[in-house]
């Protein structure tokens, strides 16, 4: 991101390296001092999107940070779980007991939310060709209209996704698997 490396530590921490000086230009730390005890039960896909970097920090919640300053611009109110994802609409997260839902980019206002998938353990999320698709613990994956929230879709999995298993490229989801193997999917268009 203009000419700056994003780089996160064992520690917790996320720096920014400027690759012109090779200083730091700026670092935070993900969480709070209490969290410290859940570094190693902890982790996360931090999501580069435009100018923010967006993840679920060690407390838990979905933090947006200004790309540029390493300043938070909002962070969520609820216990999320892993995995983000973010497009010019919105950015998307789960719960960790499964509401799945989008925030305004800017505030962190709610969009939508959607509980049809409560309890039911959410692996990953991933945007795939303008809609959003959501693993859960029964092998299932679920294809949500971004805009709306509603779900327009689902598949049987052949087994239980992996966390951080989904892929997405054009209209194609990649999905990892926790025995190790791979499958691909195309989806229909949305258009």
């Amino acid at each position: 991101y203009q000419n700056v490396v994003i780089l996160g530590n064992a520690l917790g921490r996320v720096i920014a390296t400027d690759l012109t000086s090779g200083f730091e230009a700026w670092s935070v730390f993900l969480g709070s001092e209490r969290s410290v005890g859940q570094l190693r039960s902890r982790e996360s896909r931090p999501v580069l999107f435009q100018d923010l970097l967006i993840l679920s920090d060690l407390s838990r919640a979905i933090v947006v940070y200004d790309l540029s300053t390493g300043n938070v611009l909002w962070e969520s109110r609820l216990d999320a779980g892993r995995n983000t994802d973010a497009d010019n609409n919105a950015v998307y997260g789960h719960s960790t007991d499964g509401l799945v839902l989008a925030f305004n980019q800017t505030n962190g206002s709610p969009r939508w939310q959607q509980n049809a998938l409560l309890y039911r353990g959410i692996d990953d999320l991933t945007l795939v060709d303008g809609r959003l698709v959501v693993g859960d613990g029964l092998s299932y994956f679920h294809i949500y209209d971004q805009n709306s929230g509603e779900i327009i879709g689902r598949h049987k999995a052949r087994e239980r996704v992996a966390s951080g298993g989904f892929l997405g490229s054009g209209n194609s989801l990649y999905v990892y698997y926790r025995s190790g193997h791979i499958e691909a999917f195309t989806l229909a268009s949305a258009n």
